[in-house]
């Protein structure tokens, strides 16, 4: 299973983004979406654009229809228990807040820092994708792919023109 895992996109529609991630959204069995769309238009295309659209609300997402999106998720996928919030407050502890909202999971996708990051903690992979719009320590504009087959995975974090 190849799932595309982006977040922090901060704009307005799906024509926004680069179209190399939009073919690979569309490739995609899945996507993972971990908050701050900014726009609700943004969600509803990329629920039709993608197989399937796992997404969590973040702290930018403000607009009343965002109300249906859960602030995280717990679920499993191919076998694998996933934890997907956005985060939020200061990077400091964020670790820590995550694993208290997603007990049991194996990997935690997150967003909010802006930040390309893919670390084992205590024997859970902690993903966060960075951002497709403004990343704060690098200038590319970054993505995740976590690839899932017989109960292993491999997570690697993109630059687009990879």
């Amino acid at each position: 299973m190849n799932i595309v895992i982006i977040s922090d996109t901060h704009t307005d529609a799906i024509t926004s983004l680069p179209n190399s991630i939009i073919a690979k959204i569309q490739e995609a069995d899945k996507v993972i979406h971990a908050g701050d769309f900014i726009s609700y238009n943004l969600y509803l295309q990329l629920k039709e654009k993608s197989k399937s659209l796992l997404a969590v609300k973040g702290n930018m997402d403000r607009h009343r229809k965002f109300s249906e999106l859960p602030e995280y998720i717990n679920t499993e996928i191919g076998g694998l228990g996933i934890g997907i919030s956005h985060g939020a407050g200061t990077p400091h502890n964020i670790i820590n807040r995550l694993l208290y909202l997603h007990p049991g999971a194996q990997i935690i996708i997150f967003g909010h820092l802006h930040n390309p990051f893919s670390k084992k903690i205590s024997g859970i992979d902690f993903i966060n994708p960075g951002s497709l719009s403004h990343n704060r320590t690098i200038k590319q504009k970054t993505y995740a792919v976590l690839n899932i087959s017989d109960n292993n995975y491999h997570i690697r974090i993109k630059t687009l023109g990879d």
